[in-house]
């Protein structure tokens, strides 16, 4: 991500693209798991572009929840 945003990217555009890979991954596979693979990624991205992690922790954690907010198709029987 960071190589991808560049050598001093904002804090908000790294926060933005870690919401939407999380938010994209919880529509594979289960949130939990998902907010578990991210955490630890956006927190080393975090101190690695000296920010506080609390922030990009609890995005994270909102964008595993995001899989609620989206729609799914009915189900047939």
């Amino acid at each position: 991500i960071l190589k991808i945003l560049g050598d001093d990217p904002s804090p908000f555009m790294v926060t933005t693209v870690i919401f939407f890979a999380a938010a994209i991954l919880t529509q594979f596979m289960s949130n939990i798991p998902s907010i578990m693979l991210f955490l630890p990624i956006g927190i080393s991205i975090a101190e690695q572009i000296g920010v506080s992690p609390y922030p990009v922790a609890m995005t994270i954690t909102l964008a595993g929840a995001a899989s609620y907010a989206t729609p799914s198709p009915p189900l047939r029987t």
